[in-house]
């Protein structure tokens, strides 16, 4: 009897993993908004000493192609991207750690469990050379625009408007198309 309920048990835990893993290919738009308002609120307002920094090069309108089911794509793009830059350690000391952490771990969350939507694609139009070089560059680019200011923390408040600003189209858009 005892033998049963543990083949019972391990029956019930594999198929609820498999559930589980299921479930996270929905792609989860309050997670990007969740982690647009950590990175809004975990550094507070853009510090005046700050203003002189500048990224050179602006967010690719190209990079931003959200239509029909390539958004997902595109998003999961920009958030890999973005789970890249925080990689590091080397974030600001004044920024809160709990809001940083829990920041990370959404990000985190939206690129490694929703890895299955990149085989999804159905056209074409999904799997787009142009727009991933386009945000491969520009986040290049913010990461070399921090290694060339040692990633000091005007540096990275920049990095972090450039990301505020980004998330804020993402949610925009997705906003306006359902």
């Amino acid at each position: 009897m005892a033998l049963f309920r543990i083949i019972l048990l391990c029956s019930f835990l594999i198929s609820s993993q498999v559930c589980s893993t299921l479930r996270n290919c929905i792609f989860r738009w309050d997670f990007v908004k969740s982690a647009h308002n950590l990175l809004d609120n975990m550094g507070g307002l853009f510090p005046r000493e700050c203003l002189k920094e500048k990224i050179k090069k602006t967010f690719p309108i190209s990079g931003l192609q959200l239509n029909g089911s390539n958004k997902k794509i595109t998003v999961y793009k920009i958030m890999e991207h973005i789970d890249s830059l925080f990689a590091n350690e080397t974030h600001p000391e004044s920024w809160d750690p709990e809001k940083m952490d829990v920041f990370r771990h959404k990000v985190y969350r939206l690129t490694e469990y929703n890895k299955c939507i990149l085989g999804k694609t159905h056209g074409p139009m999904e799997d787009s050379p142009s727009r991933d070089d386009a945000l491969r560059n520009y986040f290049d680019e913010l990461a070399t625009f921090l290694r060339n200011k040692d990633n000091s923390f005007c540096a990275w408040e920049v990095v972090r408007k450039e990301l505020l600003l980004v998330l804020n189209k993402i949610l925009h858009r997705n906003s306006s198309k359902e």
